[in-house]
């Protein structure tokens, strides 16, 4: 048995159990941890360090370490259980606890979980997020395919986790792509495949509604993603001197916000095709309170990335074009521009990406302009 004279100050073993002493709004707080005196010394060190720095700095969360203190609601009212930032906090302690785990594994789940995943996932409820947020997230990554995996560790972990402790009901991950990672990882060969303008105009004569027609248009002939087009309203729009404002977009959550990057803030040239899809998009919703451009053919917002994705799907089969996701029509647009000569260095701003390498590593062989090819726009 260690000897209490021993332990660092502010901890003190009671019945078998570790227990934290300190005082909190001027109260004294005695809370006994799930540790007991076979547990390593040090583990309980760092998490009454961590305990008192979240309380002192004023980033206390109950649910945080609910696990391991079991009687910490007595300090605070604990936020939605459920939300993914506490989800990832708590899949960081099990690993710090695994006995199998290097100090430099560890460091670097930390690392990818606090710059990657609870920036972007923050405290969305896990219930509501789908296979498709998941896709939405790796696509927005660009990183290598070991480092997307790695990132993507502690979030498959989490959604394992909350499976077995039926908090929801099935995991997305178990739906995604196999081959989805291969799609959107920087370092791989994953081959552009843009459209040609007799498949275009197969899907645009295929789709169900002159709105959803209209959306994959500007789609084609803008380059704007998915996010940004269900983001537009009328007032980004000057059809007058052909430009497009693209200041934010609709995020995972369905919540619209500014772009992530100051790159994703740009204005668009307007083409002639663009132009016309726009102006016939006007007859549609120029009158919507919101002034929303794109909206379903019921006349609702797109909440999620995700929600266009049945219309895309029904048009490519009906048209019987060869099935490519709906961000090939942003590399249809950026190919096409290549091939008419516009430089990389000025098109990247354009599309907005925050340096032209993105440009060079996917769109090399369309950057030479090919003469007396019938051009996109």
């Amino acid at each position: 048995m260690r000897e209490l004279n021993k332990l660092p100050s502010g901890i003190t073993l009671v019945d078998g159990f570790y227990r934290f002493d300190f005082r909190f709004n001027g109260k004294r707080r005695r809370l006994r941890t799930i540790y007991t005196e076979k547990d390593k010394l040090t583990m309980v060190e760092k998490l009454y360090h961590s305990l008192i720095c979240a309380l002192e700095e004023g980033r206390f969360e109950p649910s945080f370490f609910i696990e391991r203190i079991p009687n910490i609601e007595s300090l605070g009212k604990i936020r939605d259980k459920y939300n993914m930032s506490d989800l990832l906090e708590n899949q960081l302690w099990r690993y710090r606890e695994r006995h199998d785990l290097t100090p430099p594994s560890i460091t670097n789940l930390e690392i990818v979980t606090t710059i990657h995943l609870i920036p972007y996932f923050k405290n969305i409820n896990i219930k509501t997020i789908t296979v498709y947020d998941i896709e939405e997230f790796i696509k927005q990554i660009q990183l290598s395919r070991d480092r997307i995996k790695l990132i993507l560790r502690p979030l498959r972990h989490v959604f394992k986790n909350a499976l077995r402790e039926n908090i929801i009901k099935e995991d997305p991950f178990e739906k995604l792509e196999t081959n989805i990672l291969s799609q959107y990882s920087i370092n791989t060969e994953y081959e552009v495949k843009p459209f040609n303008q007799d498949e275009i105009q197969l899907i645009l004569e295929s789709c169900s509604h002159p709105t959803i027609r209209n959306l994959i248009s500007t789609g084609f002939y803008t380059g704007m993603r998915i996010g940004e087009l269900f983001a537009l309203t009328w007032e980004d729009i000057d059809f007058e001197n052909e430009q497009i404002c693209v200041n934010k977009s609709v995020s995972v959550n369905g919540v619209i916000k500014q772009p992530k990057t100051k790159a994703g803030i740009r204005n668009i040239e307007m083409t002639a095709l663009a132009k016309d899809a726009l102006m016939a998009q006007l007859k549609i919703t120029g009158g919507a309170e919101d002034k929303r451009v794109f909206k379903t053919p019921k006349g609702k917002n797109y909440l999620r990335t995700d929600g266009f994705g049945r219309y895309w799907r029904e048009a490519l089969i009906k048209s019987g074009v060869e099935y490519r996701n709906p961000y090939q029509m942003r590399h249809t647009f950026i190919s096409y521009m290549l091939m008419r000569g516009n430089s990389p260095l000025i098109l990247y701003r354009m599309v907005g990406h925050e340096t032209p390498e993105i440009i060079y590593k996917f769109y090399a062989r369309f950057i030479s302009a090919v003469k007396g090819k019938k051009l996109l726009v």
